[in-house]
Parts: structure tokens; C-alpha cells; sequence
């Protein structure tokens, strides 16, 4: 194992093909690793890797750098796994192919990359980024900007506080807390949102939308797949798409003037509708709904009561 003392601003930086990556956060101004070869013929290496911590600015940074395996290894399983202990408040860098990331604990800034590897990614007060190409991507909290990459890993976020960029070409996308502006994108993949207190958009090919609660308004674009905004609270809400359904609850308390095309589609709404935003009447929020669907079906409805204070 090794043992560094590192007070003030660290940075970690790991890189390592197979095997896994994980970090996690312990005692202030203290940094330890710990290397495990996932088998006799990686541990060559170990013995190779190459960990340091050296002086940068007022801070330190520790490096963590395990080779690729040489080319006999190819014939046999190979990898080694990483354990980095840090003080909270680190900033992380991240690279593996296959190797599965998981990052426990509060971090600063994040850059994780990797091929094919699983992420699990803890609190992170600064920014955090995050690709892959297969890979699953898990996020507990991020508290400023956040941004995710994936081209066939599915993509989950429970708490994003800060603006939101996702997207996933073949994998699903779910969200439970969007606080910032959001924008989920994806081929075909299924998009659900709890709650979207900022602006959403959305844009699949294929893939089916839901979104529990909308509280600021947003637009849902989509070829062929459903959209349901369960309770939509205020603001401008645009509904485009070729040939899914779509139905729409409006939050209880808020009016709502609606401007909807169905080409061969039925239209249903069991509220009463106006076509502009003064002739919706009340003094509650303000729903300002346009839809257009080619051969899809529009249905319109009173949402739920939304608990969340605006």
C-alpha cells in the first residue's frame, strides 16, 4: 500500500485498463492506494504500475498509472484492481477501457472516461463529466454542471442541482431530480423524469417519454415514441412527434391555452380548453401547450397536485 500525506487541494488522477477503479473518501490530508492483481498472470502489473504524488500550486496530485498488459498477457485474464483513499473535496480523473469506475463519497470536479466499464459516481460539488461507449452510468448528486455520454449504456441520475446534459443513443435515460435546465438526447432510447424544476428538452428517435412532474415548461421532440408529461405546472410546453400518442395532464390551479394538430389522430381533452394565454382565466400558473402529431393520438387531462414549491 501507499501512504501519502496530502493537506490542501488534491488532485487524482488513475488510469487503468481492466479490472476497476475505486475511489473513496476518508481521512483529511491522507491518501492511500492500494493495487490487487485480479490474477497471477496481471501481476507483473502491479509490480510496473506507477503511483506518485507530487507538488502542484498550493495542492498536490496524486498519479496512479497501471500499463497495459504485455502481449502475452492477451491469452489470459489480466487486470488489476485500484483502490484510492482520499480526503473529501478531491478532484478526480478518471481513464479505463473496461474497467468499472465507482467514486464513493464527495468529490470537487470529476472527468471519468472509459470504454466499456459500469460508472458509479457519488456527490460531486463541481463540475462532473462522464463517457462511455457501453458503459452504465449511475450519478448520486451533482451539485453543479453535469454531462454524460453513452452510446449504448443506460444513464441514471438521481440529483442533478446544476444545468443537465445527457445523452444516450440505444440506452434509457432516467432522472429523479433535474433542478437546472436539462437536456436529455437520445436514438432509441426510454426517457423518464421524476421532477424537472428548470427548463427540459428532450429529443429521441424512437424511445418513449415520460415526465412525472414539469415545473417550468420544456419541449419533447420524438419519431415514434409516446410522451406522457404526467403534471405539467407553467410555461411554454411543445409536444412534437410523428406517430406516437401523446397525453398531457395539467397541474391542478393551472390554466392552460393549447394549440394542438393531429393529422389522423383523435384529440380528447377532458378540461376546458382556451387558445390564448389571457383567455385561460384564473390566477393560477400558466400552461401554454402546443402538440403536433402526424397519425398519433392527443389527450389532455387534470394532472396531479405537484407537492413542489416554485
Amino acid at each position: 500500500m501507499y501512504e501519502f500525506e496530502t493537506p490542501g487541494a488534491l488532485k487524482l488522477q488513475v488510469s487503468n485498463e481492466a479490472g476497476e477503479v475505486r475511489v473513496e473518501t476518508g481521512a483529511a490530508g491522507r491518501t492511500e492506494v492500494e493495487l490487487r492483481a485480479i490474477s497471477a498472470a496481471s501481476q507483473a502489473q502491479v509490480e510496473a504500475t506507477h503511483v506518485d504524488c507530487r507538488g502542484e500550486g498550493e495542492g498536490q496530485r496524486v498519479i496512479v498509472d497501471v500499463p497495459s498488459p504485455r502481449r502475452g498477457f492477451l491469452f489470459g485474464s489480466y487486470g488489476v484492481d485500484v483502490l484510492v483513499r482520499v480526503p473529501e473535496g478531491t478532484a478526480i480523473e478518471v481513464t479505463t477501457s473496461s474497467a468499472d469506475v465507482r467514486a464513493e463519497g464527495r468529490y470537487a470536479t470529476g472527468l471519468i472516461r472509459t470504454v466499456s466499464g459500469d460508472v458509479e459516481a457519488g456527490s460531486f460539488s463541481g463540475n462532473l463529466a462522464v463517457t462511455t461507449a457501453s458503459g452504465d452510468v449511475h450519478v448520486a448528486e451533482a451539485l453543479a454542471s453535469l454531462q454524460v455520454r453513452t452510446a449504448s449504456g443506460d444513464i441514471d441520475v438521481e440529483q442533478a442541482k446544476g444545468d443537465l446534459s445527457l445523452d444516450a443513443q440505444s440506452g434509457d435515460i432516467s432522472v429523479r431530480s433535474a433542478e437546472g435546465d436539462a437536456r436529455l438526447q437520445g436514438s432509441s432510447s426510454e426517457v423518464e423524469v421524476r421532477t424537472a424544476a428548470g427548463r427540459l428538452e428532450v429529443k429521441t428517435s424512437s424511445g418513449d417519454v415520460m415526465v412525472h412532474e414539469l415545473l417550468a415548461g420544456g419541449s419533447v421532440a420524438t419519431h415514434s415514441g409516446d410522451v406522457e408529461l404526467l403534471s405539467v405546472l407553467k410555461g411554454k410546453v411543445t409536444v412534437e412527434t410523428m406517430s406516437g400518442d401523446v397525453e398531457v395532464g395539467i397541474a391542478p390551479g393551472s390554466q392552460v391555452a393549447v394549440d394542438t394538430e393531429s393529422r389522423s389522430g383523435d384529440v380528447r381533452s377532458d378540461i376546458v380548453l382556451s387558445d390564448t394565454a389571457e383567455s385561460a382565466g384564473g390566477d393560477g400558473p400558466k400552461v401554454m401547450l402546443e402538440v403536433r402529431t402526424m397519425s398519433g393520438d392527443i389527450s389532455l387531462r387534470r394532472g396531479r397536485t405537484i407537492a413542489t414549491s416554485v
